[in-house]
């Protein structure tokens, strides 16, 4: 039997396709008669009320494995999601999804003990009156924003005046309203959670200074306890806008030396770094003896944004001669 319908009108409003899934296929047909047959997107299907079109015009599909999206032309990503689906409704960029929890989870006494059955869903059974779970997952950030159980099972999903409203099958009501962007970072710096606090900052259209201090916060986290590396790699997006001096004097405090050469490196590829950053780049590298990386500096240099003075006095004073002697030749310095 068919289970959902959907119609979709193309930008010019010529042409009108229609999606359609039944219990055991996902279809879609070209109403415009030049095809007579649905072209078959794939040999399953779905439940009443567990499919619908995004923004883009892409069919969302809900099986109890995971949530796909369908195009005229096949299927497309997977979102993993493993639950017994009931309903699927959308609000903005977030996924509503009501699923059923097993009523009944007994063994099969076929197999004559209490070990779970071959294929667990055959004992399953799902009451209408059921708690149900409703959740709400955000697809732009790829997280769970809010999942609760709701007694007497889902009735029904409205999303109007820009807030979400789910009744419930003992007639309660429960309202949801979008939280906004600071309250939103504001929660998941609580928890820690700085990826995504970045991800949700630049899909929200944060300015560059606004992400950089997310940043920031997470390479202090990470510092706190003691994970000088990654840090770094959070310091690093920070170049331009939080003063180098905030994370030169963290990691010469803590003799993090290597760190700290990864880090004015950067500052000189970015062009931000001044005559005092190259010299203590240069001592940087005398102190580790890593002449490889001194020689790579100075030769690779297209533009040499550094103080040539500066690089010739340090290598100088540190016995690279040899290195001196390239930079002194290379622009003509004597004394």
């Amino acid at each position: 039997p068919v289970t959902n319908l959907h119609f979709v009108t193309d930008a010019a409003g010529t042409r009108v396709t229609l999606f359609a899934t039944t219990t055991a296929q996902t279809m879609v047909f070209d109403t415009s008669g030049s095809k007579s047959e649905p072209a078959v997107l794939e040999e399953r299907g779905c439940g009443i009320g567990c499919s619908l079109m995004n923004e883009e015009d892409e069919l969302i599909v809900a099986r109890d494995e995971a949530i796909y999206t369908y195009t005229v032309d096949g299927r497309g990503p997977c979102f993993a999601f493993d639950a017994p689906k009931v309903l699927l409704r959308r609000f903005k960029h977030y996924l509503l999804l009501a699923t059923a929890a097993p009523s009944s989870m007994a063994p099969n006494l076929a197999n004559g003990d209490d070990r779970p059955p071959v294929d667990a869903t055959e004992s399953r059974v799902y009451s209408y009156n059921d708690p149900t779970t409703f959740t709400i997952l955000d697809t732009k950030n790829k997280l769970v924003a809010y999942t609760g159980v709701v007694p007497g099972g889902v009735r029904g999903v409205a999303t109007e005046w820009g807030s979400i409203f789910v009744l419930g099958g003992h007639g309660t009501m429960d309202f949801f309203s979008e939280k906004d962007l600071l309250e939103r970072l504001d929660i998941l710096y609580r928890q820690n959670l700085y990826p995504l606090a970045v991800k949700m900052a630049q899909n929200g259209n944060y300015d560059m200074a606004s992400v950089a201090g997310i940043y920031k916060r997470y390479g202090d986290w990470l510092y706190s306890k003691d994970d000088f590396d990654s840090a770094m790699l959070q310091y690093v997006q920070t170049i331009g806008v939080v003063e180098p001096s905030y994370i030169i004097r963290k990691y010469l405090d803590a003799q993090r030396l290597n760190n700290l050469t990864s880090y004015l490196q950067e500052l000189h590829t970015a062009g931000m770094a001044t005559s005092d950053h190259t010299t203590l780049l240069l001592n940087c590298y005398t102190k580790l003896r890593d002449e490889e990386r001194l020689n790579q500096f100075i030769h690779t240099q297209e533009d040499y944004q550094f103080d040539v003075d500066t690089a010739i006095h340090v290598c100088r004073q540190a016995g690279f001669y040899e290195q001196a002697l390239y930079l002194a030749d290379k622009f003509s310095k004597t004394g």
